[in-house]
């Protein structure tokens, strides 16, 4: 089974057994909500190494634990050749103002061996903001991230969109 396949077997599993005897708080509003995100990553500028921008693509899953605090899980891939293939965060999301939410977890980062350099794994920490949009059940999240892993930035950018339940 691939790490993208087990990703997506967990978060369904997840959201299955918490939204089972789930309550909603309010008659429009859902629990829980699975969401795929399409964006960019961009790796800021270190010594020894230029600035890059690549692809991001992910898969997430969020609980509502009150009307201002949501959990979650989330597996991104980036398309860039550097340093940064996979990542697995579990963020908590602080509501600030009608659906916009800052966000903060911790989380590590995987790199694939290549021609110069061993297959690694780094702390990681998120800090970011996403602004949530319930159109009935499906949810549109406009997000911007910044990821911190062995001393380099990342900066994350994109939207989700997924479904509410």
């Amino acid at each position: 089974m691939s790490a993208r396949s087990l990703t997506l077997a967990v978060a369904i599993a997840i959201a299955t057994a918490t939204g089972a005897g789930a309550q909603q708080h309010e008659s429009h509003h859902h629990a829980n909500a699975i969401a795929l995100f399409l964006g960019g990553a961009t790796h800021l500028a270190t010594p020894g190494h230029e600035r890059e921008d690549g692809f991001a693509i992910g898969i997430e899953y969020h609980r509502t634990l009150a009307e201002w605090l949501k959990a979650g899980l989330l597996a991104e891939w980036a398309s860039s050749d550097r340093a940064r293939n996979f990542v697995l965060i579990a963020p908590f999301s602080g509501r600030v103002v009608g659906g916009l939410f800052l966000v903060a977890g911790p989380g590590i980062e995987s790199t694939p061996a290549d021609d110069h350099h061993e297959a690694k794994t780094h702390l990681l920490g998120r800090l970011g903001a996403v602004y949530d949009i319930e159109l009935g059940r499906l949810v549109i999240g406009p997000q911007f991230n910044a990821d911190v892993s062995d001393g380099v930035w990342t900066l994350v950018y994109g939207a989700t969109v997924g479904w509410a339940f």
